[in-house]
């Protein structure tokens, strides 16, 4: 039950992750390619909080972001990033984020982590 409402939370999320990337934000790609089907690990760099979707919205497949356990606690999409199986980190228990994050990779999953773990400075 839990993989059938993750899918179902992407399908419908996808049409709105494509239209708000498509009117909201301005997409400059170059060089892009199709990825390759089975486990990968993606690692943007991370300038504005657009990224997330920008990205989500480039791999056109599901993918489980390793995003701030904080955006967790936000009623309503705190919820639907449980239900979506994205992966809470939390400070100091970094080992547990990782672990989920292997069990997606072991399922095949795509697996999005944004290394410096904030929004990049303006200057890069």
């Amino acid at each position: 039950m839990k993989k059938f409402i993750q899918k179902a939370l992407f399908g419908v999320s996808k049409p709105m992750v494509k239209t708000y990337t498509g009117t909201m934000l301005k997409m400059n790609v170059q060089h892009k390619c199709i990825f390759p089907a089975g486990a990968k690990i993606i690692a943007p760099n991370h300038p504005s909080t657009g990224d997330p979707f920008f990205v989500a919205s480039m791999l056109g497949h599901q993918s489980f972001i390793m995003i701030n356990d904080v955006l967790f606690n936000v009623p309503i999409l705190g919820e639907y990033l449980r239900r979506s199986g994205h992966i809470a980190v939390k400070a100091g228990h970094g080992q547990e984020a990782i672990d989920e994050a292997l069990e997606h990779l072991k399922a095949g999953h795509t697996v999005m982590i944004f290394p410096e773990g904030l929004i990049s400075p303006l200057a890069g």
